[in-house]
């Protein structure tokens, strides 16, 4: 069966679904609303990957080939950010929202894969560490230099690699990473451990969803 993607207004629950080509590896909602990003599978080459426009009737574009597997719209629309094109590549591509032209091409201390927007010119990207951990850093996209968001929490730290981080109160928290997909709060000590933040009546992983001036939201199973 074919894998479709449904996008629902929360504001009047009128729903929309379009099906996904079966090379899809991962979607993103075109700022709007009119539609999805989608990235392909590649088959190994360099190039392969193609980056497409859906619209909510079914057409299908290709805007750019040889991009990273994930890709990340501005707010605007008139910029996407994608990883690297191959699995040791260390930069991100910033590609023209319309046209998918390469803009340009920031180098990253790891191979990192971008995750979401931290701040206008600043992507927070998921990046492997030289243990083989997610680590979070704050990459700006105008060729500053990066900063570490979360770090290698040791040997015996039940926190295997994070996620996605959010500040609050100047403490950093942590959507953190147990075997077997499992996901978990936590804070980010100064001297780098991390330290499990048991949430009341979750059942299952927890995740982040956002924060306020004065608390986390999050997600979890009861």
């Amino acid at each position: 069966s074919r894998s479709s993607a449904v996008a629902v207004d929360l504001r009047t629950s009128r729903a929309r679904e379009v099906a996904l080509p079966g090379s899809v590896a991962d979607i993103a909602l075109r700022p709007g609303g009119d539609g999805l990003f989608a990235t392909t599978y590649g088959d190994g080459r360099r190039d392969s990957r193609r980056l497409l426009a859906i619209d909510w009737s079914g057409g299908v574009r290709t805007l750019a080939t040889g991009v990273g597997t994930t890709v990340l719209p501005a707010e605007d629309g008139t910029l996407l950010v994608t990883g690297p094109v191959t699995a040791r590549g260390r930069s991100l591509r910033v590609l023209d929202g319309d046209g998918g032209e390469v803009v340009r091409e920031v180098a990253t201390p790891l191979s990192c894969v971008p995750s979401r927007w931290w701040e206008p010119g600043v992507v927070a990207a998921r990046c492997w560490g030289s243990r083989q951990r997610l680590e979070l850093w704050l990459i700006p996209l105008d060729g500053s230099s990066p900063t570490q968001l979360s770090t290698y929490h040791g040997r015996r730290s039940a926190d295997l690699g994070d996620l996605d981080a959010r500040e609050l109160g100047g403490q950093t928290y942590l959507e953190a990473s147990r075997s077997c997909g499992y996901t978990f709060l936590a804070r980010q000590e100064v001297d780098g451990s991390a330290t499990t933040i048991d949430v009341p009546g979750a059942g299952g992983s927890v995740r982040l969803v956002d924060s306020t001036d004065t608390a986390l939201v999050i997600q979890h199973a009861v």
